[in-house]
């Protein structure tokens, strides 16, 4: 008895150190993992696909959406599967600039990942093209390349395929970029099921380093958080009362800006104040003139129609061939346009400076015109000027959000600003879901 446990005991050695060494499944040498692949750009973003789908999915009971089913979680893991996608583990996005876009997503089997790419050859011409020795997929006309193996899939849209397909194909494992490798270590804890991180020459235009979005269920509209940070402290603060123009069902354009900018005074801001300069170089712009002036409160409203009365002096001929003038009175449709600023003592300098330099006309009967606005009539409101169009001026309320609304291609788009901290902004993105549910273009 002693002999065969001591016999069983030896094989049992011999079989481990066996198996050690010789695993039943051994990682090919030419896999890594997904983000060991990532390729080094601005845009940096990780997705969970099926809860994202299935918050989505909360989204689009709101609308009238038929093809809602097509957007289940159940039916999206389903079909990844049949093709040999493994969704349940995050899916990469990068991205270099406008044009430029990948995803990379892990492969589960291989033989359903080529039935599943034959099938996709079906509907969409795929040919065959070699990029960096290795032979990748290419859709002319939407300029797609396709590459897959045994651990991954790529899709990439843009201009430099050589560039990302060499650097996602012959990566070396445990060879992550920092660039990513921060980006991941930064958001592994905030449970986020789609982020978005952008670090392009837009965001630096503007005098930031980062915009991260997020997506946010919301029950009326599609969302996504957004935060945008700079290296310096952001010497704003959000005001907690303020005017507002009232807006009304034909409203097409809003804007509603309540900020505290005493410390941005105290403290000038040269990179921001370079780049309100750039923007409104065209026009020569005040910008010092204006940021002693203003008191941080800016509404502008502009959409449908008002009626203005115009008087105008018509000359008639009586039956006696004598000539007589005579006042009349012309009602004409101009577009609704209001504007309403918060101004201190220095605001007699600002509007002479805007007259003198054209932006602002001042013609007969104390009407006004900016730039190419249509004739505006003038109402102070304690340290408020309101400019409008019309005889009747608008409606004004106590509203202290930081906002811009306007119309595209039939969808309602808004943007917030709901807190400032420190160097970094936080705000929102989102389009009303009713618009999405008519016929639009703009996806």
């Amino acid at each position: 008895m002693v002999k065969k446990i001591l016999f069983i005991a030896f094989i049992g050695t011999i079989l481990t150190i066996y198996l050690f060494n010789n695993p039943f499944y051994k990682k090919p040498s030419n896999t890594c993992d997904l983000i060991d692949r990532l390729p080094n750009t601005n845009y940096k973003g990780k997705i969970d696909i099926l809860r994202f789908a299935k918050e989505i999915q909360l989204n689009l009971k709101e609308i009238d959406f038929k093809y809602r089913d097509l957007f289940a979680p159940d039916f999206i893991l389903g079909q990844a599967k049949n093709i040999g996608v493994n969704i349940q583990n995050p899916v990469y996005i990068f991205g270099e600039n406008e044009v430029d876009w990948g995803l990379i997503a892990q492969v589960s089997d291989l033989k359903k990942m080529k039935a599943g790419v034959e099938r996709i050859c079906k509907i969409f011409p795929f040919r065959d093209t070699i990029i960096s020795k290795t032979k990748v997929l290419y859709n002319p006309k939407s300029k797609i390349h396709l590459y897959y193996d045994e651990s991954f899939i790529l899709f990439y849209l843009g201009t430099t395929p050589s560039k990302i397909i060499k650097r996602v194909i012959n990566k070396k494992n445990e060879k992550i970029y920092q660039s990513w490798k921060s980006f991941l270590d930064k958001h592994e804890k905030t449970n986020e099921y789609f982020i978005l991180s952008n670090k392009s020459t837009n965001v630096e235009s503007i005098g930031f380093n980062e915009l991260i979005l997020s997506h946010q269920f919301d029950s009326s509209n599609f969302m996504l958080k957004a935060n945008i940070g700079r290296n310096d402290p952001i010497n704003l603060k959000i005001k907690k009362e303020g005017l507002s123009i009232k807006q009304n069902k034909k409203t097409e354009f809003y804007t509603n800006i309540h900020l505290d900018i005493s410390k941005f005074r105290e403290n000038i801001d040269e990179e921001l104040l370079e780049v309100i300069r750039r923007y409104t170089k065209k026009i020569n712009f005040p910008v010092n003139t204006f940021l002693e002036a203003w008191d941080g409160d800016l509404c502008f409203v502009k959409g449908g129609q008002t009626t203005v009365k115009e008087k105008y002096i018509e000359t008639v001929i009586d039956d006696n061939f004598n000539t007589q003038e005579i006042t009349k009175i012309n009602y004409k449709k101009v577009p609704a346009f209001s504007i309403l600023i918060s101004l201190n003592k220095n605001k007699n300098r600002l509007i002479g400076l805007l007259l003198k330099k054209g932006l602002l006309r001042k013609e007969k009967n104390n009407i006004y015109y900016f730039l190419f606005s249509p004739p505006l009539k003038i109402k102070k409101i304690d340290n408020y000027l309101l400019f409008y169009s019309g005889d009747n001026y608008p409606q004004t309320i106590e509203k202290n959000d930081n906002e811009l609304m306007f119309e595209y291609k039939s969808n309602d788009i808004k943007f917030t600003l709901d807190s400032i901290y420190e160097n970094r902004a936080f705000g929102s993105f989102s389009v009303l879901l009713d618009s999405l549910s008519k016929p639009s273009k703009l996806f």
